[in-house]
């Protein structure tokens, strides 16, 4: 016998949602981040967030800010487009937004 009531089930709901990554963040500077989530808090990434959302985020103004990432072996390097959130979340122990060191010509 035909059952016309339509299924419960859609072919991704047997798929367990993915729980983001947490990271926590250092911030160094004076900006409106700071004051609005302290000089440190968590992260969230999850396996859709980019890279360059996590930037614009962090640093609005890339003239003037940097986001350096800590990895688990103990080396840091600035946050670039070409990392990949995936490696973020494995690999990051933390992330520092830095004020940029400016250089005046005389």
């Amino acid at each position: 016998m035909y059952n016309a009531e339509p299924s419960r089930y859609t072919p991704d709901s047997w798929r367990r949602p993915q729980m983001p990554t947490h990271i926590l963040v250092e911030n160094h500077t004076d900006g409106s981040l700071r004051r609005r989530y302290g000089s440190r808090f968590p992260l969230a990434i999850t396996k859709d967030t980019t890279t360059n959302s996590i930037l614009s985020f962090l640093a609005p103004d890339p003239l003037r800010y940097k986001v350096v990432v800590y990895w688990n072996d103990n080396t840091k390097e600035t946050l670039e487009e070409w990392i990949s959130t995936t490696e973020l979340r494995q690999h990051a122990s933390h992330l520092e937004v830095k004020k940029k060191k400016r250089v005046h010509f005389a």
